[in-house]
This record gives structure tokens, sequence and C-alpha cells, in this order.
């Protein structure tokens, strides 16, 4: 196999298709074409009155289900009782309420009726009740204009029998309800949903342009949309539903390609056992030269697409075609491994040097103002404020170096470095400072950027509090949706910002930002470098005023929920 040089993939498939597939569909067809078998049509016919016979049977069926349910609007008594009341208490909005409740319950879910409809002859009220799905609007309307008028032309003189009506293309049966003395007091009208009382006569195999009437009336049935043959011939059936009539009248094909022969099994048969090495021998082939070097491709596609970057193919192909198909491949996989090797370690570099940089960004004044205070309280009296100053300022320093190189630590750490900060802004303001905090337990040990929220409580203090003093409102809440978890952050202060630093902030705010005055807003500047090199663009931070003399700076980062 090494030393043969592989055959074209294009010429094997064409010889294989000439002398395996073509010639056995030949044959076949000509046999085919010679043999037709005459008795087709009668086997037909059978078939399509078979399906006739019993599509018309459970159309028989569904009308007495159809018949019944008339029947019991009489022997139930409801509504007869309702019209007596009325006539003993002259209140149509109960003989209404009834009746339309009476109908709601008995048909609103029998999928057999598009509407039921109740009038009273004497009085001019009609009820009704209407399938879901089943347009209401115009629909009494409708009724009482095109239909009741017809209805009542049809029972004029007539007992409490069943009759058919077609009007506007709907097929309505119509009864007359008698009261006591046998004397009609109102009409019953269903508006039968034609589709589903007679859905098994739509589409019959092998008939066309089928029409039927139920005692003499049309009911509208689909055009299957295809033609009849040129020698149809018309077919009549018929059934009965207690004493009506369902007639059903359609043309049936009688021309087909078949005639009787009767050799034509054996031909049949002598065919396939052609066909069927044949077709063996084109499947083998296929099997060999293109699904299994296709199966070969796409699983080295698959290893690469879960991280084996410069994963090869080892196997051998058995056409020139994939032959190169599978050295492109690999060469493609080998020059993906290294370009991603390159340019994972230079981002890596990169944005280590970046975080580096920008962590170091320390605000100098702090320090010196904090050390400004140490001093002073050292020279008055040596007492615990001292040591306890001097260890939030180590804690702060230790967020700072960060000597582990770290760039994240847990939300209950960075609460840490901020109480530290707030100790010594509280020592130094006194009353004049009020810190709140409201943080949800279950997220404290979820990630966060290192010195996320020092900064932020730094700048709403130098820029705000520490002149005019106010309260300070710290939150941290869980947020869940479809996209994840995520971890919102809220700063929100005493404190007012002039217009002409509004423009600072927002360019601090912005991409790759550097804008801002000098010392204007370093902080926020530098939380949000920090911030876009860490999550790319999936964080959010807003800083506004959300009423006069109170500002919200609002953080939301990628929530970590298994982290602890």
């Amino acid at each position: 196999m090494r030393g043969r040089k592989p055959g074209s993939l294009r010429t094997g498939l064409a010889l294989a298709a000439l002398v395996c597939w073509l010639l056995p569909i030949l044959l076949i067809t000509v046999s085919a074409g010679v043999m037709l078998n005459a008795g087709y049509n009668e086997s037909l016919r059978r078939s399509v009155d078979a399906d006739a016979l019993a599509a018309m049977g459970q159309a028989e069926l569904r009308l007495g289900a159809v018949i019944e349910d008339s029947k019991a609007v009489s022997y139930d008594g409801v509504v007869r009782r309702a019209y007596r009341d009325y006539r003993l208490n002259p209140v149509r909005f109960f003989v209404y309420r009834d009746v339309t409740e009476y109908l709601a319950q008995e048909f609103a879910r029998n999928s057999s009726y598009r509407a039921v409809f109740i009038s009273f002859l004497a009085e001019d009220l009609h009820t009704y009740s209407a399938a879901p799905g089943t347009a209401k609007q115009n629909l009494l309307r409708d009724y009482t204009e095109g239909v009741l008028p017809a209805v009542r032309d049809l029972l004029a003189d007539r007992d409490t029998g069943i009759y058919f009506l077609s009007e506007g293309g709907g097929l309505y049966m119509v009864r007359n309800l008698l009261d006591q003395d046998f004397q009609p007091y109102a009409v019953l009208v269903m508006a039968l949903d034609q589709a589903e009382v007679f859905q098994s006569l739509y589409h019959i195999d092998g008939l066309r342009a089928p029409a039927l009437t139920v005692d003499g009336v049309p009911a509208l049935l689909e055009e299957d949309g295809e033609e009849a043959g040129a020698s149809s011939k018309a077919v009549s059936y018929t059934a009965e539903a207690d004493g009506h009539v369902l007639e059903l009248t359609a043309l049936m094909d009688a021309d087909t390609p078949w005639r009787n022969a009767p050799m034509l099994r054996w031909a049949i048969a002598a065919a396939a056992a052609l066909v069927v090495p044949l077709l063996a021998v084109i499947v083998w082939l296929f099997r060999r030269h293109v699904s299994h070097p296709v199966e070969v491709m796409i699983d080295a596609a698959a290893h690469v697409q879960a991280g084996e970057r410069g994963y090869q193919i080892a196997e051998e192909a058995r056409s020139q075609e994939f032959t190169l198909l599978y050295s492109h491949f690999n060469m493609m996989s080998a020059e993906l491994e290294s370009q991603f090797d390159r340019s994972y370690q230079e981002q890596q570099a990169l944005q280590q040097a970046k975080i580096k940089a920008l962590q170091s960004q320390i605000n100098p004044h702090f320090l010196n103002n904090t050390l400004e205070i140490i001093n002073w309280e050292a020279r008055l009296a040596d007492n615990q404020r001292v040591c306890s100053m001097i260890e939030a300022l180590s804690t702060m320093l230790d967020a700072a170096i960060s000597r582990d190189g770290r760039s994240t630590a847990t939300l209950a750490e960075e609460l840490k470095y901020v109480d530290a900060y707030l100790y010594i802004t509280k020592e130094r303001l006194g009353d004049r400072l009020t810190v709140t905090r409201d943080v949800d337990g279950e997220i404290m040990g979820w990630k966060v950027m290192l010195l996320m929220l020092q900064p932020i409580v730094e700048n709403a203090v130098e820029h705000d509090l520490s002149r005019r003093g106010g309260e300070l409102c710290l939150r941290a809440y869980p947020r869940r949706g479809a996209a994840g978890a995520r971890l919102c952050v809220e700063v929100e202060h005493d404190g007012a910002i002039p217009a002409q630093d509004w423009e600072n902030i927002r360019r601090s705010l912005e991409p790759q930002s550097g804008g801002g005055k000098p010392g204007g807003s370093v902080g926020i500047r530098n939380v949000n470098q920090r911030l876009r090199l860490l999550y790319g663009e999936d964080y959010r931070f807003d800083m506004a005023e959300i009423r006069p003399g109170r500002i919200l700076t609002r953080l939301e980062i990628p929530g970590e929920e298994g982290a602890k």
C-alpha cells in the first residue's frame, strides 16, 4: 500500500456507478415496463372502497354523536327550566346566564362544534357558546342577521325533528325546543365543525373531488389539489346516522401503469437478486473510499475542537484527494498549535505586565495623610488607637504590594481591605462619617478583582465625605439570570460632583482611558482599566448622581458561585 500511488476517487466512483448502479436500474426499468400488472385497477378499487366505507362509518358515528348531543338539550331540561323561571320572573339576565353557562359546560370543549346557539322565539333573546379558537367578534351579529332568518324559515310549521342547513359556507344542525305544552319556545342551532365531524372523509387515497351531502344538504369538503386521471370514474357511498343520510360522491382514478403478467414476480425477484449484491459492492466502495476517510477527518476535527491543538492524522488515505486533505489538515493543525502557543504566551505576559503596573498605582496622598495621623497620635499618647491604625495600614499595604502576584481575591478579603481603610478614615473624621454595610453572606467566597472596592471608597471619601462628612453605604448582592450568576456591588454616599468633573469621570470609564485631569479620577480610571483586562467586555461600571447630593457607583462582574 505504501509503494502504490492511490487512484482517483472520482474515476473509481464513476466506474462503480456505471457498472454497479446504472446497469441494474436499466434492467429493472425495462422489466417493469414490459411486465405490467393488469389486475392493479381492481386491487386499487377494492382498497379505495374499503377506505371509503371505513371513513363513512367513522363519519356516521361522529354525526350520530352530534345528533345525540342535540337531543340531550331537550332531555336535560335545563333550558326549559330557565325559560319557565323567566316567564315567572321576566329578568333577562338570569335566563341568559343560566343558558350560557349550560352551553359552555356542555359544548365549549367539544371539537365537533364551532358554536352552539339557542334563540328564544318570543323574546328576541340569543345565547351561545363558542369553541376555543373561534373568532367571537361579530359572531352573534352574523348569526342573527345571516343564519337565524333561514333557520326560522326552515323550522316554520315543523316539529322537534332534526334538520340540516347550509348557510354562508357553514353546515348547521337545527331543531325546535318544545315547552310542556309541546309548543316551540326556542330553536337550537349547532354550527358544526365539518373538518372535525367529517375528518375521516378528507383526503381518502384514490378519490378526487369529493362532495358530501347530509339529507341532501351540501357539506363543504376540501379539495386535495390534485388533478383526476384521464380515465377517472364517478363513485358514490352512503351511510345512515339515526335516520339521516350521508352521501359521498367522488372520482376514482382508473388509469395506472400496471398490467397483469404471469412472470412479473419472477422478473422482479431476478432483478432484485442482481441489484442486491451490486448495491452491496457500491456501499462497500463508498464506505472504504469516502465515508471512512470523512469520519477520520471529522474525528480529527473533534480532537482539535476539544483542545488537542496539533493533533495529527496518522492513517493513510486510499485516494489522492483524501491524501492531500489529510496532509493539509495535519499542517494546519500544527500551525494552529504553534500560533496559539505563541499568542497565548504573548497575551499572558502583556496582561500580567499591565495588571502589575496598574496595581502599583496606589494613591500616595492617602498614605501620607495616614502617616501624619499616626505620627500625631503617637506624639500625644501611647494608646490602643495607634496600634489599631498601624494594623489597618499594614493590612492595606499587604493588599497594595500583593507579594504573591495575585490579581483576584475573595469578596471577604476585599471587604477586609475596605474595612481597614474605613477604620483609619473614621479615626480621622470621627462622627462626621457614618458607614453602613449590606452584604449577602452567601457571596463572601466569590472571586473579585484585587483592590476593586477600596479605590472607589477612597474616591468617595477624599472628594466628598472628608470635607463635609456624611453617610457611605456599601451593598453587595448576587443576581442570577439566563446568562449565569453576576455579582453586583454598590457604593452610595453623600456628596456632589461639579458639572465640569462629570466629563473627567466619563472619560475615565471609557475603554483604554487615560483621560481626566491629572489626579482627578485616578482611582476610578485604575479600577476600570484593571476590570477590562480581567473580564474583557463582560462587566459594568457606572457612576451617577441618583438625586441631588447623593452619588451612586455600581459595579457588576461575572460571579463565581463555586468559589470559596
